[in-house]
Formats: structure tokens, C-alpha cells, sequence
């Protein structure tokens, strides 16, 4: 099978990693990230700037091996302000239109 990747939200304000959770690739992990970024019941949504959405690692399904992505394993996706940045663009670009 294909390789997944490990994904976490890394909290700025408390300085800790979400549990990881596994997405087959980095859009697939960002649009769950912006669901909750938009969820207005999320602490996420009330802070987006204190949010990321990091790559820790890949998982082979096959092996049970975890392969870290480089020498940096922490690699950021997106953060929550880029999110709700992008969602006033489209937004302002619909009005336009």
C-alpha cells in the first residue's frame, strides 16, 4: 500500500503538538485542518493565529515503520491565519465577480 503521513496541529500559545493523526497527503490534511479552523466551535476558529498544521513524519502500512520526512522532521502545512486569509480572498473575489 501506499505511504501515509503523520500530521499534528502544533499549538504556539501552549507550545504542544495535537496527537497525530494519519492523511494521505498535505491537502487532504490541510482541508481537515480548515474545517476546523472554520468550525466556529472550535478553540481554533476563536485563535487561528495560534494554530499550524504540521508534517511529522510518514508511516508505511506495510512495514509499521515510521520515516521521518528529512532532517527536520517538524515541517509546516499551513497555518490558521493563512486559512482565513484565503476564505476573506474568496470571498472578496466573489463580491467582485
Amino acid at each position: 500500500m501506499k505511504n501515509q503521513k503523520l500530521y499534528s496541529i502544533y499549538d504556539r500559545k501552549a507550545e504542544t503538538h495535537s496527537a497525530p493523526f494519519l492523511s494521505a497527503t498535505d491537502a487532504t490534511a490541510s482541508r481537515s485542518f480548515s474545517q476546523a479552523v472554520l468550525d466556529p466551535k472550535t478553540t481554533i476558529n476563536q485563535h487561528p493565529a495560534d494554530f499550524e498544521l504540521v508534517s511529522l513524519a510518514e508511516w508505511d502500512d506495510s512495514t509499521g515503520q515510521i520515516l521521518q520526512n528529512n532532517v527536520k522532521s517538524v515541517k509546516q502545512i499551513i497555518t490558521g491565519t493563512q486559512i482565513i486569509n484565503s476564505q476573506a480572498e474568496s470571498a472578496q473575489h466573489l463580491h467582485e465577480v
